[in-house]
């Protein structure tokens, strides 16, 4: 038995939890993806560095090797880099 749905119940979830304001701020958001890309970078910074050190010589590989020094610096001397490695080992 089909039931009798008004036209306005059919719209988008999106479009009523916007207008509920349900969602995520944009603030939160990129608040979000900062902490993300930092702990990303954290954790991979000592490999990163290292694919940098496999690129062909030139100033593509230096502007990389640069501007990734900092993110090994940290992950090694955080231990991400051991952490990233356990993780690892436990999927495998």
């Amino acid at each position: 038995m089909a039931q009798n749905v008004k036209p306005d119940d059919r719209r988008d979830i999106g479009e009523m939890r916007a207008e509920a304001q349900a969602g995520v701020s944009l603030r939160r958001l990129a608040a979000a993806l900062l902490v993300f890309y930092l702990v990303a970078g954290i954790l991979n910074g000592r490999h990163l560095y290292e694919a940098a050190e496999r690129r062909p010589y030139g100033r593509v590989r230096d502007i990389w090797l640069a501007a990734l020094a900092p993110a090994r610096s940290l992950s090694v001397a955080l231990g991400a880099d051991r952490f990233r490695a356990m993780l690892e080992h436990l999927r495998d």
